[in-house]
């Protein structure tokens, strides 16, 4: 049930809103079990040999990496808080732009000056993360990009899956650094962010994805982040999803902590970066126990608006309550969700 309501509202959104691609993966929180996933557009094995396009079918949940942009944010707020540089009651100065190197940065959303770590969350606040991103050493982040898995396959049993791209961070010129703390100049994929995401609702342990049910629980199992952390991000997570917009992703019923983001595409036919090419969310629920974490992306959208908030944030919350609605079933009916 859940892999087809998956299926039915990446194809949705990616129709609506004239996407090109994308991509959707939804773990069960704390055990790995790969619940449902999907690519778009969709691949009918009856016509592969009349296939010119061999990418339509790749699984690109597990196969796809792509920059994930603000999605990154909350990963970057818990390695600071677990490695002592920052206090989440924190208040920072933000001004409205930020030139590193050679590139300014600058914020989407108008803010006040003064922002609290959950308020760089909330808004987003690229200059507030690239600040704090800064209490970082280019080496000391890209070893916390590793030890959140990426840069790795997945030690996932029947599924192949990419590593992502993190480049050597001696190679990392100051914008480098500034692009990687927002979720730029590095690459991951659907299943990656997951499970990434899933050390937030398994209060602090990265669980390794698994499809088969034999092979759940066998995999590496590792404490990340304290528990106190990831509950503490958790809660800022919940926070955003409650006062930035992100209504469109809240599940009647159901308390839902997650992070929309949106990130410049590198197209190689033009050689150059696309504004917001991709559009993503990455949540949890219910926000104080989580059962479901995922994540999902849409690249090259066309139409309806240029905002995660706007594209991506429904189809979490459609996808998200038909998942209530079965394990609702199943324990009505005595079964396992």
């Amino acid at each position: 049930g859940l892999q087809s309501t998956v299926q039915t509202e990446l194809a949705r959104a990616a129709r609506l809103h004239g996407a090109k691609n994308g991509a959707v993966v939804m773990l069960e929180a704390r055990t790995g079990r790969v619940l449902a996933s999907a690519s778009y557009p969709p691949y009918d094995p009856n016509t592969q040999g009349t296939l010119l396009d061999r990418s339509a079918i790749r699984n690109s949940p597990f196969a796809a990496a792509v920059e994930p942009g603000s999605i990154m944010k909350p990963l970057v707020v818990a390695a600071l808080l677990q490695d002592h540089k920052l206090r989440a009651e924190e208040v920072l100065d933000v001004p409205p732009t930020r030139r590193v190197g050679d590139k300014l940065f600058s914020d989407v959303s108008v803010h006040e000056p003064r922002l609290a770590v959950r308020d760089i969350l909330r808004y987003s606040s690229n200059v507030g993360m690239i600040e704090l991103g800064e209490r970082f050493s280019p080496r000391e982040l890209a070893g916390w990009f590793g030890r959140y898995g990426f840069g790795y396959s997945a030690a996932t049993e029947a599924a192949p899956n990419a590593p992502g791209t993190v480049r050597p961070p001696e190679s990392w010129v100051p914008q480098d650094h500034a692009s990687a703390t927002i979720g730029q100049s590095m690459a991951a994929t659907a299943l990656q962010l997951a499970a990434a995401y899933n050390i937030f609702a398994s209060d602090g342990r990265y669980v390794t994805p698994q499809v088969l049910e034999s092979a759940v629980g066998t995999g590496p199992a590792r404490q990340v982040l304290r528990p106190e952390v990831a509950r503490e991000v958790r809660g800022m997570l919940a926070y955003t999803v409650e006062n930035s917009g992100l209504e469109a992703a809240e599940i009647p019923g159901v308390t839902v902590a997650g992070k929309s983001g949106s990130a410049d595409l590198f197209d190689t036919e033009r050689g150059e970066y696309i504004d917001a090419g991709t559009l993503s969310f990455a949540g949890m629920f219910p926000a104080e126990n989580p059962k479901v974490v995922g994540v999902m992306y849409l690249q090259r959208v066309r139409e309806g608006g240029t905002l995660s908030v706007a594209v991506t944030a429904p189809a979490f919350r459609a996808i998200g309550s038909q998942a209530v609605a079965l394990w609702s079933e199943a324990e009505l009916e005595g079964r396992t969700p």
